[in-house]
Formats: C-alpha cells, structure tokens, sequence
C-alpha cells in the first residue's frame, strides 16, 4: 500500500503541475500540457516502443506490496485502455491521471474520516 500512496503523491503532483502549467499555458496561447504526459510515457515505458503494456504499467507496484496494489494497478489499466488494445498510448494518459486522482480523493476523504477506508457511496471502483 506504500508504493501506491507514493504513486498517488506524485500524480497528485502531476495533475497540480499539469493544471498550473495549463493555465498558464491559456493565458499565454500554449499547450503546456504534454510535455508532462511525455514526462510520464518514457518513465514507465521501459522498452520505448511508444506505448505502456500491462507488464510495465504493473511493474510500477513494489513486489513487497500486497495484491491490492497489483489489483488497482490493473484496474486503471483496463480502464484507460479505451481501445482495447491492451497497451496504453499517449492519448490514453489522461484516463490515468484521471483514475489515480479520483483514487487519491476517496483515500484523502477516508483519511480525513478517520477510517482509513476509502468511501466510494457503495459504487463499484472504477
């Protein structure tokens, strides 16, 4: 559980950087957007053919953490892979950022509940 709220911290950074550098970018008539996306495909794309499998999407989970990790990992994977292709390509990401930071919502929510569980209103994630 460790590797993924690090995972979320920095997307969470992502998504604050992209949407400051986004409005930045409206003021000064530019797409500062992707670059970041860019940022993040040739980190998590090891073998640089373009896309992201599912082996190296996983591989971002820490082998020590447990299979819910793994479990969530896979989820937003087929979730964003909206071709079906099963690899995801650049316009793809932002489906990613998207599921990791509603993710990040609902465990920020839980925690501020005091919980520890993530409360999604009884809906299936994702």
């Amino acid at each position: 559980m460790a590797s993924i709220r690090r995972l979320l911290v920095s997307v969470l950074l992502v998504v604050l950087v992209v949407q400051q550098a986004h409005s930045q970018g409206e003021e000064e008539g530019s797409d500062a957007e992707e670059p970041n996306l860019e940022e993040i495909m040739t980190e998590v794309d090891t073998n640089k053919d373009g896309k992201i499998s599912l082996e190296e999407f996983t591989s971002q989970v820490d082998e020590n953490e447990d299979d819910e990790d793994l479990e969530f990992f896979t989820k937003v994977f087929t979730a964003s892979d909206k071709n079906a292709d099963g690899f995801l390509e650049m316009d793809e990401l932002p489906a990613v950022m998207q599921a990791f930071s509603e993710h990040a919502e609902l465990m920020e929510k839980s925690m501020a509940d005091g919980d520890g569980e993530a409360d999604n209103g009884g809906e299936e994630d994702l």
